[in-house]
């Protein structure tokens, strides 16, 4: 049986607060929870029923202002509708474009860097045929927003342990046939230098089997990715679907797609 997106969608939210009762228990921690006048946000009061350390832990990483993963299960719609949801058909024509030019059969390999709460493979599994999913993320091991929604969604054993610390595609990514990355943490801090490399150990190896690269950057990083596109050319066919500065959509979208017989320059 086909599930719908509605259905889907749902199913997540409802997974977000099991998530939350899921930490609370964990921490030992009480969240009371208000929403702000404008209805966009949440104000958040924590007490600590545990350890002095766990505690800590929660409110000072977790549940961290901007930074703390605890965002994503206060308010998940609001993530979905204006950041997720628009990435997914973008995503899907790629999908479907490579599967009309693959020459054999087989599923299209996704893998996306920087899984997070899970929403994207967990819609992927769920409404795509033949695709396998794969992905990484940091902290696996530890019980945070990210690993109890992911385990309710059904998506651990599909995410390892790795976290993109230099400009290099993980070794592992290579054997996919399209990459996603949804405002990944380095791109705060990376340089035309390190996108160079980055793109370039995507898309030159020999034994790479990617075809299109998906990105979402954060619109509040140093450098602005989306501006210097033609500096690509000689690596990879970019193409700016999207770009806005408004705070309901702080993201640019961005398709790197293989160029085809040509050596790349480093």
């Amino acid at each position: 049986m086909k599930l719908s997106p509605e259905f889907l969608t749902s199913y997540f939210e409802q997974s977000c607060i099991l998530a939350l009762h899921s930490l609370q228990e964990y921490y030992h921690t009480n969240i009371e929870i208000k929403r702000t006048s404008s209805g966009d946000n949440f104000l958040c009061n924590f007490t600590r029923l545990g350890s002095e350390k766990e505690f800590i832990f929660f409110r000072d990483v977790l549940a961290a202002k901007d930074k703390g993963s605890l965002k994503f299960l206060l308010n998940p719609n609001k993530w979905i509708s204006k950041t997720w949801n628009k990435i997914l058909p973008l995503l899907y024509n790629e999908i479907h474009l490579y599967r009309k030019l693959q020459a054999q059969g087989g599923p299209v390999k996704l893998f996306e860097i920087g899984v997070g709460t899970g929403y994207i493979l967990f819609r992927c599994k769920n409404e795509i045929k033949d695709l396998s999913i794969r992905g990484c993320d940091i902290d696996t091991h530890i019980e945070t927003p990210y690993t109890i929604l992911r385990r309710l969604l059904g998506l651990t054993e599909n995410i390892i342990d790795l976290g993109i610390y230099e400009p290099k595609v993980p070794t592992i990514a290579l054997k996919h046939n399209i990459l996603l990355a949804t405002l990944p943490e380095f791109d705060f801090h990376w340089n035309q230098s390190h996108w160079r490399k980055f793109l370039h150990s995507i898309f030159c190896p020999e034994e790479s089997q990617i075809k299109t690269f998906l990105l979402v950057t954060n619109y509040h990083s140093k450098y602005k990715l989306s501006q210097d596109l033609q500096t690509y050319k000689d690596i990879c066919k970019p193409l700016l679907c999207s770009s806005t500065s408004s705070t309901s959509s702080n993201h640019s979208l961005i398709i790197f797609r293989k160029k085809i017989k040509k050596k790349c320059k480093k």
